[in-house]
């Protein structure tokens, strides 16, 4: 009572107050009162609310897109108040964004390396946590992709040339700044193949841009993430797992930036990814479990499985 006689004595309505008696100066200040007792109140919730009506945005490398965005379904069921807003790119340029003071409040990289700069400039906080490995595919919609066995390719002029002939364009992500780019070429040198095949290759922007030139015909093949080829839009197509062993590991990795440290929400979806559920799907698009275990099998059938689409060519024997 005596802040809003106060107030009322100390604002534009003084000269006012002044002509009243003290009687009609009461009424007046109970009849404020309610209303300054609102404003106190609805202060503080307004705060605590401020995450929930911002969308959380999340910055993810392109081979997640059909994963992640399961996995964000799971989660706004779980937390229907909160939003999420996700970017899809290549590792690098979105770190390049982050970097530069883009509002992200979750970053998925494709690689560790594009982390680490982040780390150092404290753009993003510790833990960094490691969601699984990825994985190479070589993927074609008109040609039969599943028997070609790259490593022959080396040690016959005859089978390369005919390689050639029916995969004239083949699409990878750039190698400068997407992951799985980097680890295509690499794989086709540890191969000996990158000189011979480099005038076949078609660069795009990222790895699911890389996808959709395959996918649309535009090239013969592409060599791109297994967590893309193993979704549904790729079902119609002709796939090979490429031996992950000939090139350095492609760690997925998600840590929290600077702006979202201190959000309650991104907290909640960092533990979310750590869930049974987050780390089921993620197995079932073809990420390899960090400890490397077998993919757990379920009888449930409300569960995703481990897929059997796009198997790895076993070695020819002798």
């Amino acid at each position: 009572m005596r802040q809003t006689l106060g107030f009322i004595m100390n604002s534009p309505w003084r000269s006012l107050a002044l002509h009243l008696s003290f009687p009609k100066l009461l009424l007046a200040s109970l009849l404020l009162l309610p209303a300054f007792g609102l404003v106190s109140a609805e202060t503080p919730n307004t705060k605590n609310q401020a995450f929930t009506t911002t969308p959380l945005r999340i910055a993810a490398a392109s081979d997640l897109r059909y994963v992640l965005d399961q996995i964000a379904t799971q989660f706004t069921q779980q937390y229907p108040q909160l939003q999420l807003d996700i970017v899809y790119g290549s590792s690098g340029k979105l770190s390049t964004q982050i970097a530069a003071g883009a509002p992200f409040a979750v970053f998925f990289s494709a690689d560790e390396a594009y982390v680490t700069p982040l780390l150092q400039r404290g753009v993003a906080q510790a833990p960094v946590q490691l969601i699984g490995l990825g994985q190479l595919v070589l993927w074609s919609k008109q040609h039969d992709a599943r028997k070609i066995a790259l490593a022959d390719l080396k040690q016959s002029d005859i089978k390369l040339k005919h390689f050639q002939q029916q995969f004239k364009r083949i699409a990878i992500a750039e190698p400068s700044h997407a992951p799985y780019g980097d680890r295509s070429r690499e794989l086709l040198q540890r191969l000996g193949l990158w000189q011979q095949l480099q005038p076949n290759m078609v660069t795009a922007e990222n790895v699911a841009k890389a996808a959709q030139l395959a996918h649309s015909g535009a090239v013969d093949a592409g060599i791109f993430a297994l967590a893309i080829a193993l979704s549904d839009d790729y079902a119609a197509g002709y796939c090979q797992r490429l031996d992950h062993t000939l090139h350095q590991p492609l760690r997925q990795v998600m840590v929290l930036t600077s702006q979202g440290a201190t959000r309650p929400d991104a907290q909640d979806f960092a533990a979310f990814m750590r869930s049974a559920g987050a780390r089921q799907l993620l197995r079932s698009y073809g990420f390899i479990d960090p400890d490397f275990k077998a993919p757990a099998v379920t009888d449930d059938p409300e569960q995703p499985q481990p897929s059997t689409q796009c198997q790895q060519l076993e070695p020819a024997d002798g």
